[in-house]
C-alpha cells in the first residue's frame, strides 16, 4: 500500500512511502509525481495524510482520482431540495 506524507520542514514537496517503492518524494505541483525521488531525510516527524490530497500530483493511488475524472451524477444527493428566500 502507497502512504502520503508531509513534513513540516520540507513544505514544497510531499512524500511517498511502500514497500515496494521505499521512501520518495515529490514536488507538491501539479504532475509533481512524474519528478519523484529518493528521500533520504528523516521519517520520525512525518505526518501521514490522506492520498485524496494528492490527486493532481499524479500520485498513484485509486483516493487520488481527480474530482474532474468523476462522473457528474456522483454529486447528485448533495443537490437536496430546492428552497425559496423568505423576506
Amino acid at each position: 500500500m502507497l502512504h502520503l506524507y508531509r513534513s513540516p520542514l520540507l513544505l514544497t514537496h510531499w512524500i511517498a512511502f511502500s514497500d515496494g517503492l521505499g521512501w520518495v518524494m515529490f514536488p507538491a505541483k501539479t504532475n509533481g509525481w512524474n519528478e519523484r525521488k529518493s528521500y533520504r531525510g528523516a521519517t520520525a516527524g512525518l505526518m501521514r495524510i490522506p492520498p485524496r490530497l494528492g490527486f493532481n500530483t499524479g500520485f498513484p493511488h485509486p483516493d487520488a482520482t481527480p474530482v474532474r475524472a468523476i462522473d457528474e451524477h456522483v454529486f447528485d444527493h448533495f443537490a437536496g431540495p430546492k428552497h425559496r428566500r423568505v423576506a
